[in-house]
C-alpha cells in the first residue's frame, strides 16, 4: 500500500491527493485507527452497534495459540511492535516485527477466531518500541480490565471498560488503562 501512496505522490497531480487520502482511511478503518479529517465521504456507519463484551480468558489463550502457529512464526520468537490493542467486540490488533527481516514490521488483526493476513506497516524506531510476546501472555488483558473495573466500581462518576492496550517503549511494556477519571477524585490501580 505504502509504495502505491508514494507513486501517487510522485506524480504530482491534484487528483492523486483523494486516491491518497482514500487508501490511508482504508488502511486506518482496517487498522481501527482515528481517520483524519472532519467528515469521512467513504466511512460506512454500521447499522447496529455492537455488543459490549469481551474476550474471556480462555479465547484469549486461544488467540495466542494460533498467532503461535501461523507458519511465518511456528517455533520462531514473536516480537510485538509498538502495542497490542484488545477490543469490546473481541478482536484483537496489534503488529510484530518480521520473523525474517527485523526491519520490517506487519500489522494483523485477530477476528472471529482467525488472524488475518500480514499487512506491512511503516515502521520506526524499531528498535525502541518492541517487546518480547514470550514476556507477556493475552489471557493478562482480562485481569488488566478485571482489576480496573473493580477499582472503577469504588470512584464515584467512573465508568467501567471493556477494553484494554499495551503500550511499547524502550524494550518495556506498560498496560492501559492505567488511571480512573471519575469525580472528585482519581485513582490509579496497580496492574502488572
Amino acid at each position: 500500500m505504502f509504495q502505491d501512496i508514494e507513486l501517487l505522490k510522485q506524480k504530482q497531480d491534484s487528483s492523486n491527493s483523494k486516491e491518497i487520502q482514500k487508501r490511508i482511511n482504508q488502511f486506518l478503518k482496517d487498522m481501527k485507527l482515528p481517520q483524519a479529517g472532519a467528515k469521512n465521504i467513504d466511512a460506512e456507519k454500521p447499522a447496529i452497534k455492537a455488543r459490549k463484551v469481551t474476550l474471556s480468558v480462555a479465547e484469549l489463550e486461544s488467540a495466542e495459540e494460533k498467532l503461535r502457529k501461523l507458519p511465518q512464526y511456528r517455533n520462531k520468537e514473536i516480537v510485538v511492535y509498538e502495542s497490542v490493542h484488545f477490543y469490546e467486540d473481541c478482536s484483537i490488533n496489534l503488529s510484530l516485527q518480521h520473523p525474517e527481516n527485523p526491519k520490517y514490521v506487519d500489522a494483523y488483526q485477530y477476528k472471529d477466531g482467525a488472524w488475518s493476513e500480514p499487512k506491512p506497516v511503516l515502521a520506526r524506531n524499531i528498535e525502541r518500541r518492541t517487546f518480547p510476546l514470550s514476556k507477556r501472555n493475552f489471557a493478562a488483558a482480562q485481569k488488566v480490565i478485571q482489576i480496573y473495573n473493580e477499582k472503577a466500581a469504588e470512584i464515584e462518576g467512573a465508568k467501567p471498560t471493556t477494553t484494554a492496550y499495551i503500550s511499547i517503549w524502550d524494550n518495556g511494556m506498560r498496560w492501559f488503562p492505567s488511571s480512573i477519571n471519575g469525580s472528585p477524585e482519581r485513582l490509579r490501580p496497580a496492574i502488572q
